[in-house]
């Protein structure tokens, strides 16, 4: 297996969470940390980033992938998260970094100040953005894959595979500017004011039915393309 920095490449299918889980999977069949980073080419330290993974919500997991973030939590912030006390923090940070753009250096800012001054995670967030010059609004939507076998169906698939079904998705439902995360029960959009301009024309009370219909029917037609 092969992993590595710099964005999904060939040959480096998995997100980063999937490689925690793998491990996680290597450790508990009897293989030492030493021996996983011998196999992947990474150090112990990495490795045990990795793991710490698998500590996250899963809402927060399903936002996971390499390079640098724009409409997904890179792993060097996921890596912050796990330092904070609660999944509630972890999740509103997570958020932040969707929505606000927070970059690993925020974060870790973010989590530093939470964990010496004991402020509330949201003021902590806002305290760090707030020293931008420059403030970019972004819009964030969540909505939950409810069908037992929809959920079933997404489990199986990797994290690229879900990405592309939300892909279509959000072409067909008529999102401007949208990208997002799909995960085996939650999915997440984002995008600047020409998608938050486009969930008004579609309707925020329509967005979450169309999308989970959309996942079905492409679930269950199996029209999954790259």
């Amino acid at each position: 297996m092969s992993v590595g920095y710099g964005g999904r490449q060939p040959g480096r299918p998995l997100a980063p969470t999937e490689v925690g889980r793998l491990l996680k999977l290597a450790v508990e069949h009897g293989a030492s940390r030493s021996e996983c980073s011998e196999k992947v080419n990474l150090n112990p330290t990495t490795v045990g980033r990795f793991l710490r993974l698998a500590s996250l919500p899963v809402a927060i997991r399903d936002w996971i992938d390499w390079g640098t973030p724009k409409d997904f939590v890179g792993f060097s912030s996921a890596a912050e998260l796990v330092r904070l006390p609660s999944h509630d923090e972890q999740r509103v940070v997570a958020e932040a970094v969707l929505s606000q753009r927070l970059t690993s250096k925020e974060v870790r800012q973010v989590v530093q100040l939470r964990t010496r001054a004991a402020r509330p995670i949201q003021e902590c967030v806002q305290e760090i953005v707030g020293m931008r010059p420059v403030v970019e609004r972004r819009y964030v939507f969540m909505g939950a894959v409810v069908d037992a076998d929809v959920v079933a169906a997404l489990s199986r698939l990797s994290q690229l595979e879900r990405n592309l079904v939300l892909s279509g998705c959000i072409a067909t439902v008529g999102l401007e500017g949208a990208s997002g995360r799909l995960g085996p029960k939650v999915f997440t959009l984002v995008g600047g004011e020409d998608f938050g301009q486009s969930m008004e024309r579609v309707g925020r009370e329509n967005i979450e039915f169309q999308v989970r219909d959309h996942i079905r029917e492409t679930v269950e037609s199996g029209s999954i393309t790259s």
